[in-house]
């Protein structure tokens, strides 16, 4: 998967950042949903190097994390 794909999924599905708590380093993307999302989940169930993601069904939501290249973002966001 390239950055630029991600990007797009991202802002269709409203994901937020994942940032270590103190460095702030950005290193994936995330998201809550009430129902599956199919294309989350093809990321979740394939091969799509170098992004690998997560699924959880948790008190009935599933949240998604969708891991990247930690030089795909910065501190104010995606990188150029």
């Amino acid at each position: 998967m390239k950055k630029a794909e991600l990007i797009k999924i991202a802002e269709k599905y409203d994901m937020d950042f994942i940032r270590h708590p103190v460095t702030r380093e950005g290193s994936g993307v995330w998201c809550k949903s009430g129902e599956l999302i199919p294309e989350l989940d093809a990321i979740v169930e394939g091969d799509e190097y170098p992004v690998v993601g997560e699924r959880l069904l948790l008190a009935g939501d599933y949240t998604y994390r969708i891991y990247c290249p930690t030089s795909w973002i910065d501190i104010w966001g995606w990188k150029d």
